[in-house]
């Protein structure tokens, strides 16, 4: 039944499952073990005999460094590893089109949520005609803008 998940327990890829962790946020070993046993269900948990000697090679390479509070963190050559740029590494969309998708995907949420949380929904509903009708606004300056610019 499990098989598919002997992918996780090769050894070669756990260099890639702490590098990916500590990229997201400083951890020391027992906090990588921790994390990667909850990322995979608790289908695996890999000894301390395989992750420090890992994060050890990991430091060595210089893909990690070691905190003075005993956490590690990705370096930007280990990020660069992943294929994680500064700028890619930032969550926020950096397009219109970003934007807009991230907005439908709000809305889509919020959709969700609303049903299931309707007294934080009515308090926030002024706040919600707010942001519609500032988006409005975005809307009418941009499509008078573009008919001009038409003519």
């Amino acid at each position: 039944m499990f098989d598919k998940f002997n992918f996780v327990k090769r050894r070669g890829n756990l260099k890639y499952w702490i590098l990916y962790l500590v990229s997201t946020k400083p951890m020391n070993g027992a906090e990588v073990m921790d994390e990667i046993e909850r990322h995979s269900f608790g289908m695996w948990r890999p000894s301390p005999g395989s992750v420090y000697p890992a994060l050890e090679q990991l430091e060595a390479d210089g893909l990690v460094i070691r905190n003075e509070d005993g956490r590690y963190a990705a370096t930007e050559q280990g990020k660069e590893e992943l294929g994680i740029t500064s700028a890619e590494f930032s969550r926020s969309p950096k397009t219109v089109s970003g934007i807009v998708d991230e907005i439908e995907s709000m809305v889509m949420y919020l959709s969700d949520v609303m049903p299931v949380q309707p007294e934080d929904s009515k308090l926030n509903v002024t706040r919600l005609e707010n942001v519609v009708s500032k988006i409005n606004e975005l809307i009418s300056k941009w499509s008078g803008e573009n008919a001009d610019n038409k003519n």
